[in-house]
């Protein structure tokens, strides 16, 4: 018995997903939203708005490690 054979048209069970998106906008702001998905539960990983308003400097706000 195959553990990871499932029936026909299924591609077996997702236990852990990270899902994320990241982008820019504008000049010099950007953003990042990343969440962990386990067990029917999502948790942050990061969350956050940066703004660059010269080369050697940037603000972030948000959740991040």
């Amino acid at each position: 018995n195959d553990p990871l054979r499932t029936e026909p048209g299924h591609f077996g069970r997702i236990r852990t997903a990270r899902l994320g998106v990241e982008g820019s906008w504008a000049d010099r702001w950007s953003y990042v939203a990343e969440a962990n998905i386990n067990g029917g539960e999502a948790t942050w990983e990061d969350l956050l708005i940066a703004w660059a308003p010269t080369d050697n400097v940037t603000v972030q706000l948000g959740h991040f490690k």
